[in-house]
């Protein structure tokens, strides 16, 4: 079973890997 602090850790990340996914975007951009 997966308890809350697992979960939030699973959330956290998954953001820090969408925010990653946006900064690599970003500069790909400004190149």
């Amino acid at each position: 079973m997966w308890g809350m602090h697992s979960l939030r850790e699973t959330i956290a990340i998954s953001d820090h890997i969408e925010a990653i996914k946006l900064l690599r975007a970003f500069f790909e951009n400004w190149n």
